[in-house]
C-alpha cells in the first residue's frame, strides 16, 4: 500500500471526511483506498498516532462504483460545546454552540462529560492571540523580508488569513506569529509578487498578515495525536463562527477587535484568502466598512502558479 507519511501533503484532507460528504460510509472508502482504487490516496501516521489513516487530495473525485444498500454509520447525537473566552484578560464569557459533526470525537475524551464538551479556560485567553505581522516590504517589484516586528505604515497591503493553527504556536502553546508553516511561508513568498503585480500595487508598501480571529479555532492542541495532522474543518469553522458572533453589551467583540486593527492599518488593498467556510462572512464585514477588498482562489497554504485574484 505504499509508504506511510508523517504528515499529509499540502492540499489533502481526511478520506473519512470526504466519504461522508459524498454519502459514502468511511469504511467503504477505506477499502477502496486499500485496493488502490482511490487516486492519489496516501496513508499518514503522525508521531504518537497508533495507526495510519488515509488522506486524499482536496480535488478528489472518487465515487463508489456500485451503490447497494448503504452501510449506515451510528447516528450522531448533537453535542453541546462550551467555549470560555477572555480576550481582554479580565472578565470571562461563555460561548455556546451545538454540533452534530463527528469531528468532535477527535478531541481528547477528557474535555467531554455527559454529552457536553467544555474547552479549557486558557484556549482563548487574551495572551493566546497570535499578533498580526508586517512580513514584507514591496519595493521595486520585489518582496523584502522584514526581520523584526515594527508598526504598520499606512497604505499597507493586508493579507487576510483566517485563524492560527499548529505552527503558529510553540509546543507550550505560546503564540509565535501568523503563517509559520515553512511550506506555506515559501508559497506566500513565491506567488505573492505575481498577485501584487496583477493588482497594480504601488511601490514601497508594507505587506501585513492578519487573522480576523487571532486564536486557534481549529483546536489543534486539543486533538488526539492520531488526528493532529491536517485540520478538522467542521470544528474550526464552527468555533470561528461562534467567536465571530459573540456580542457583549451591544458590541460584536471579535469583529470589533478585527475592525480596530484594520482601522489602524489603513490598508490600500485587502486580499481575502480565508477558506470557503468563512470567506463570505469576512468579505461582508470588510465591504460594509468601506475597505478595498479582493478575493483570491486559495488560502496561501495552497497557492501555486494558478492562483488568481477574484474581484467581486
Amino acid at each position: 500500500m505504499g509508504e506511510v507519511l508523517m504528515e499529509p501533503p499540502a492540499g489533502y484532507r481526511l478520506l473519512a471526511d470526504y466519504a461522508r460528504e459524498i454519502g459514502c460510509h468511511p469504511d467503504v472508502a477505506k477499502r477502496a483506498a486499500q485496493g488502490g482504487r482511490v487516486a492519489d490516496a496516501v496513508r499518514v501516521q503522525p508521531p504518537g498516532a497508533p495507526v495510519p489513516v488515509w488522506w486524499v487530495p482536496e480535488s478528489a473525485t472518487w465515487r463508489p462504483k456500485r451503490v447497494g444498500r448503504p452501510e449506515k454509520e451510528e447516528p450522531t447525537v448533537p453535542c453541546s460545546v462550551v467555549i470560555p473566552v477572555s480576550p481582554y484578560g479580565r472578565e470571562q464569557w461563555l460561548v455556546h454552540l451545538t454540533s452534530t459533526s463527528r469531528q468532535w470525537e477527535r478531541l481528547h475524551a477528557g474535555y467531554s462529560r455527559n454529552g457536553v464538551i467544555r474547552l479549557p479556560d486558557d484556549q482563548f485567553d487574551g495572551d493566546k492571540a497570535v499578533p498580526d505581522e508586517v512580513r514584507y516590504e514591496w519595493k521595486g517589484g520585489s518582496l523584502y523580508l522584514v526581520p523584526r516586528p515594527r508598526p504598520v505604515r499606512p497604505g499597507a497591503v493586508v493579507i487576510i488569513l483566517e485563524s492560527p493553527h499548529q505552527h503558529e504556536y510553540t509546543l507550550a502553546f505560546t503564540p509565535i506569529g501568523p503563517l509559520q508553516k515553512p511550506a506555506s511561508r515559501t508559497r506566500l513568498r513565491n506567488y505573492l509578487p505575481g498577485l501584487l503585480r496583477e493588482a497594480q500595487v504601488p511601490d514601497d508598501v508594507d505587506v501585513v498578515l492578519v487573522n480576523p480571529i487571532q486564536y486557534q479555532t481549529s483546536l489543534h492542541r486539543l486533538h488526539q495525536p492520531m488526528y493532529q495532522a491536517g485540520v478538522s474543518t467542521a470544528i474550526r469553522d464552527a468555533v470561528w463562527k461562534a467567536l465571530w458572533g459573540l456580542e457583549v453589551a451591544d458590541i460584536m467583540v471579535y469583529q470589533r477587535d478585527f475592525l480596530n486593527r484594520m482601522d489602524k492599518y489603513q490598508p490600500s488593498l485587502v486580499i481575502n484568502s480565508c477558506t470557503a467556510g468563512v470567506k463570505g462572512i469576512v468579505d461582508e464585514v470588510l465591504k460594509s466598512n468601506g475597505y478595498p477588498v479582493v478575493g483570491v482562489t486559495q488560502h496561501p497554504s495552497y497557492w501555486s502558479s494558478k492562483t488568481k485574484l477574484v474581484r467581486r
